[in-house]
């Protein structure tokens, strides 16, 4: 009987890093995280190998000893949705650079310090002046939360009021854009619902069309507007430097509200999306993974395997009644490798989570959307539960001389929604039959900010009415997506770094 110890899966862990563009397969140095798998749900972490034994006619009557002929990599990782997740893989998810608000080209800062009067960055720090910061995993509390940049920015410093010297070290502190605050009575309303400045120039935020916004911080304070309902999220459909033009919006539109002495907060962080390969934003984002298995190499030493060249090949995200968002991530890439006691450089200097707040769909989901797209009538106001699943047409290349996959070979984006409502109106069972273009769209929200999701163009199938005993009548239809005739996309996720209470 064996006296050797077993490898505890609650000691397990996964990292995971962004591979060089360009050389798949190459184990990064930096930009190692942690992911927070479920319990159970870290599958096919390994090399799937495909043997075949030779049978000759024998009179032996035995099989011959079998042979490695093929080998897949296909791990997949279940667990909740976090910011931290987002940040980690938004890009691989949908294989396109995020469009980066701020006007610097990038929304998201891991400062070298902090003053008692700035943040210091390697590089972008040039932000307008106006624009709101979010401070996370500072040790000083007085460093962390939501800031106004001032009016002095430069590359590689971010000036904002009432912080205390801190430099970060064995731990990971970040910063984020998360918004503008407009000067009083600079940002408005006008009769048609657009949103209207005097100063503030919109076209250096670094907005893109498209994108959801949230107007206005917690009602009834000086960040928001005065009229009752003017808040939440929409849809910018074009940005000019005094007009940001809006559709889709959370509220209805009524009378202007010019925003006289109030200091309007607009929050925005980026926007992921897919794009075509001629896209300037285009990018096959792949990933190093990394597996521990504790207490099984001599001595009791750690053991790691590694997964290499990792595209994401598809991806779920579920949010039911009662229960924490799920995202199921499964990636095609060339290799895992055998467990072995060497480990690669980086993973061991990786910071524990930082955004890790989870989102749920009890009073933490203000806004979920299907219309019309052409009318913006909604379809349904009653949703119980839905499921987006996404493919990004992965394949792999195999060719003579390599066990294994040589390269990714990326195809179709695949989109579609399953979704449970709740039958309050007639509007999506003939929206079934009438093939209508509808849009869906769900703002997550937690203490850590925002993800709306967006389908821009899709219509049901499948809205077949259901009579449970004793419950109310249900539908449970089918989204499938397809590419919006005007954006010339499929999916859109929208990441707030800060959304005010609801």
């Amino acid at each position: 009987m064996s006296n050797l110890p077993a490898s505890r899966a609650e000691s397990a862990g996964v990292l995971i890093a962004p591979e060089a563009i360009g050389s798949l397969g190459t184990p990064p140095t930096t930009g190692w995280l942690p992911m927070q798998p479920d319990q159970d749900q870290i599958a096919d972490f390994y090399r799937n190998v495909k043997k075949i034994a030779a049978s000759p006619i024998s009179p032996e009557r035995q099989m011959l000893a079998p042979v490695i002929v093929d080998a897949d990599a296909e791990p997949k990782i279940t667990q909740d949705l976090t910011s931290d997740l987002i940040n980690e893989v938004g890009e691989g998810m949908i294989l396109a650079k995020a469009f980066h608000n701020g006007g610097t080209g990038t929304s998201f800062f891991i400062p070298s310090a902090r003053t008692t009067s700035a943040y210091t960055v390697a590089a972008g720090g040039a932000l307008p002046a106006g624009t709101l910061v979010l401070a996370r995993g500072w040790v000083s509390a007085a460093n962390n939360g939501l800031f106004v940049v001032g009016s002095s920015s430069t590359g590689t410093s971010i000036p904002v009021a009432a912080g205390v010297a801190e430099t970060p070290s064995g731990y990971l502190a970040t910063l984020e854009v998360a918004g503008v605050r407009g000067a009083s009575g600079d940002i408005g309303l006008d009769v048609n619902g657009n949103l209207t400045s005097t100063a503030l120039n919109f076209t250096t935020l670094g907005l893109t069309a498209g994108q959801e916004i949230y107007v206005g911080g917690v009602p009834g304070t000086a960040f928001a507007f005065a009229t009752a309902g003017y808040s939440g999220p929409a849809e910018i459909v074009s940005v000019a430097a005094n007009l940001i033009t809006l559709k889709q919006r959370a509220w209805t539109v009524a009378s202007a509200d010019p925003g006289t002495g109030k200091t309007i907060d607009l929050y925005f962080t980026r926007l992921y999306k897919n794009v075509a390969t001629t896209h300037a934003n285009y990018q096959e984002q792949a990933y190093h993974m990394e597996l521990t298995l504790n207490g099984i190499g001599g001595g009791g030493a750690s053991e790691y395997i590694y997964a290499q060249g990792m595209y994401v090949s598809s991806f779920k995200l579920t949010a039911a009644l009662g229960q924490l968002v799920k995202c199921e991530l499964d990636f095609i890439g060339t290799d895992v490798t055998d467990p072995t006691t060497s480990r690669f450089t980086g993973p061991s200097s990786a910071p524990v989570p930082l955004a890790i707040d989870r989102f749920t769909t009890a009073n933490q989901e203000p806004y979920i959307q299907v219309l019309n797209a052409a009318t913006e009538a909604s379809m349904c106001s009653d949703v119980m539960s839905w499921t987006l699943n996404y493919s990004n047409g992965v394949t792999a290349q195999k060719q003579q001389g390599k066990l294994g996959p040589k390269r990714m070979v990326v195809g179709k984006v695949d989109c579609s929604l399953d979704m449970e409502l709740v039958v309050t109106q007639d509007d999506s069972i003939k929206a079934c039959t009438a093939n209508t273009t509808l849009v869906f769209g769900a703002l997550l929200r937690n203490t850590n900010g925002g993800l709306f999701v967006k389908v821009p163009a899709m219509n049901f199938t499948g809205a077949v009415p259901k009579f449970p005993a004793n419950g109310v009548v249900t539908i449970s239809p089918k989204g499938g997506a397809f590419i919006d005739p005007l954006l010339r996309d499929t999916l859109r996720m929208s990441y707030f770094a800060y959304l005010p209470a609801s």
